[in-house]
């Protein structure tokens, strides 16, 4: 299928005109407007234009030997593959057509997918002299304040998967990977990722121009590394095989983000394998949605992709910008500004031009500077991207514009985010008791807490099984308490009054502070802080046994005298008296304890001398025990009862076990 650049005007029925800095003389402002490119990125492309070869996956139990039959069987030849995919190139034998060779493959149970190799196409305040008068772009999407956070890490690989990239442009030296993380050229199987388009290079300029270095302009994520991967050829035309090829390139060659400014009108089962291993590897994937005032293109309509459409300078959707349910966020995208290059009858530095390929690298430069920030997992980022995006029509998602424009500096520093203040967090507490905690902070993101309304803030906590250094998944969310008013951001919430409810069962546990927007998004989904405690949970009802002896033998229905001591190991006191007091007690369970069966009878019950607190104990407690009337094996158990509430054992609390003999 052709992708179709996000730049290409001729999707547009015009060439919208761009103005070009000439190579060589002075960088400052130029007099004349620069030149403008053609508009880029993916318009709707003709439907199945074809390589004629084949894309087919086999099922990874499927052996080498399988697949030389499958192949002859359809008569046909494999001619390269991709390794982190799977995918297998393959072209018909002379006289054999792709269709055939689709339908030979298809019928055989040990492929997954047989379909046509389609055909893609290109779809801190700077000083900069050119940066004032032309990136108008960059600071309406915040990046000057996000750039007092970060301005990109040499350690953030952004791969440009296009037509490849101009290293020797002024603004770009230094800019491109090398040795185990270099780039790669899929369209002459070789290293040379030279751009001899131009679009790779406006797209890479975009995502990491050199900046503060006396000429030119500011990248996005200006100390972001460039991966150029050339899948496009010279009149900005490629294969669905040579984008898979690229994608699964950069996520295995170091690429934590992946910009994909090229489109399609039809899904590839190929393609969205390599997307998805890419997102499943945890490499954010950012596409250009498409300039034929149509339907989101693939791969931006895969669901592993960040989408992203175009607007203008005065915010508003592009008229050209594709849209619908797939469209995740906006980014500036016409009359935008970027390098150009002496290649393909180019002769300008620099250029200004328009279309949702130069959209798309906005966005991906600003995943290069929250991953530099420290926000490192892809769903976070992508939640992130549209929680904190400026809404451009409806409030909230609309297909149009979906989330809305991107917002770098909310991006990075969250719209929910907050700071603890010094909470106390309790240490231990009863099973499924409710207890009091007071707890108090700061609204540390750029967004109001609203205290009522459809999406209110409330305070919550969670429970995470074990100590908090290695507790494993959430068991619940808790009780939330509503905030006392709205908090705008650096607002404070002192000493707010709030419930706690403890697990179920006894243990020990991760108690986390956090806040959660409701039906929107936790504040620690958002990379927010908790605050954490490790906490034992213990039953309210709970015993030490002292070292009491057990009788080994004892006569059928015959009463005998037992002397026994035990700590008051629960949370709870322990009545002697009242309506529902402590007693020890026994359990009878046929056989041997090792595998006793039912208890045939509780026992017989003695009351405490006198209530025992949480830590006491009671000694030497003289108690009755009557034996079973048959004779056999049995297995007593000591145990306590609050009579009319539970057993202690009941609760995970310990008994105390022999096996007796009743002759």
């Amino acid at each position: 299928m052709r992708v179709k650049c996000a730049v290409l005007s001729v999707a547009l029925g015009a060439l919208l005109l761009v103005s070009f800095a000439p190579r060589g003389g002075a960088l400052a402002a130029p007099a004349a407007p620069l030149p403008t490119i053609p508009a880029s990125g993916p318009t709707t492309p003709q439907p199945d234009q074809r390589t004629g070869e084949v894309i087919v996956k086999f099922r990874q139990s499927t052996t080498l030997g399988d697949v030389a039959t499958a192949l002859g069987d359809a008569h046909s030849e494999a001619t390269r593959s991709t390794a982190g995919s799977g995918l297998v190139l393959v072209t018909p034998r002379p006289g054999q057509k792709d269709d055939d060779v689709i339908a030979s493959l298809r019928a055989r149970n040990d492929v997954l997918f047989a379909e046509p190799n389609h055909i893609v196409s290109i779809a801190a305040t700077p000083t900069d002299p050119l940066y004032a008068s032309y990136q108008w772009s960059l600071p309406q999407i915040g990046l000057p304040a996000a750039w007092d956070t970060s301005t990109g890490s040499a350690s953030v690989i952004v791969a440009v998967v296009d037509t490849g990239v101009d290293a020797s442009h002024p603004d770009l030296a230094g800019k491109i990977t090398s040795g185990a993380n270099a780039g790669y050229n899929f369209v002459s199987n070789n290293t040379n990722t030279t751009d001899d388009h131009f679009h790779g290079t406006f797209v890479a300029s975009i995502v990491a121009m050199n900046t503060n270095n006396g000429q030119g302009g500011a990248g996005v994520c200006w100390a972001c590394k460039i991966m150029p991967v050339k899948v496009l050829d010279n009149t900005g035309s490629g294969s669905t095989f040579n984008v898979a090829q690229g994608v699964d390139w950069a996520v295995s060659h170091g690429a934590k983000v992946i910009n994909l400014s090229l489109g399609s009108s039809s899904p590839d089962s190929g393609l969205q394998t390599s997307v998805d291993n890419a997102w499943n590897a945890g490499v954010v994937v950012v596409a250009a949605s498409g300039n034929s005032n149509g339907p989101v293109l693939y791969p931006a309509a895969y669901a592993n992709v960040i989408a992203v459409g175009s607007n203008n300078q005065a915010g508003v959707r592009s008229s050209f910008s594709n849209f619908g349910p797939e469209l995740d966020v906006m980014a500036p995208g016409e009359g935008v500004f970027g390098a150009d290059c002496l290649c393909n009858g180019h002769t300008g530095y620099y250029a200004t031009g328009s279309g949702t390929s130069f959209a798309s690298p906005h966005v991906a430069g600003v995943v290069g500077l929250m991953i530099s920030a420290g926000i490192t997992d892809k769903n976070q980022i992508r939640s992130r991207l549209t929680s904190t995006a400026t809404d451009m029509d409806v409030p909230g998602f609309d297909n149009n514009t979906g989330w809305g424009r991107i917002n770098a500096a909310a991006a990075i520093a969250g719209p929910y985010a907050v700071n603890w203040g010094t909470n106390t967090l309790p240490s231990t507490i009863t099973t499924s008791a409710t207890a009091a905690v007071t707890v108090s902070f700061t609204n540390a993101g750029t967004a109001t807490w609203n205290a009522g309304g459809a999406n209110p803030v409330r305070f919550a906590y969670h429970w995470r099984n074990g100590a908090c250094a290695g507790a494993s998944s959430a068991i619940f969310d808790g009780v939330r308490t509503l905030l006392p008013a709205d908090v705008a951001p650096s607002g404070v919430v002192t000493n707010l009054n709030a419930l706690i409810t403890a697990p179920a069962a006894a243990g020990t546990y991760c108690l986390q502070y956090d806040l959660v927007k409701e039906g929107v998004t936790w504040f620690s989904w958002q990379g927010a802080s908790m605050q954490s405690a490790t906490v034992t949970a213990t039953p309210p009802y709970a015993v030490t046994w002292g070292a009491n002896t057990l009788p080994s033998t004892i006569t059928a229905s015959a009463t005998a005298a037992v002397t026994v001591s035990f700590t008051n190991a629960g949370t709870a006191t322990w009545n002697a008296g009242g309506a529902n007091p402590v007693r020890f007690a026994y359990h009878w369970r046929n056989g041997a304890c090792a595998g006793a069966s039912s208890a045939i009878f509780d026992g017989v019950r003695t009351l405490l001398p006198a209530d025992v607190a949480p830590g006491g104990g009671v000694a030497n407690l003289n108690a009755s025990i009557v034996a079973p009337a048959a004779v056999g094996t049995y297995c007593l158990q000591y145990d306590l009862v609050k009579e009319g509430v539970t057993w202690f054992s009941w609760q995970g609390a310990a008994m105390q076990s022999a096996t007796v003999t009743v002759n």
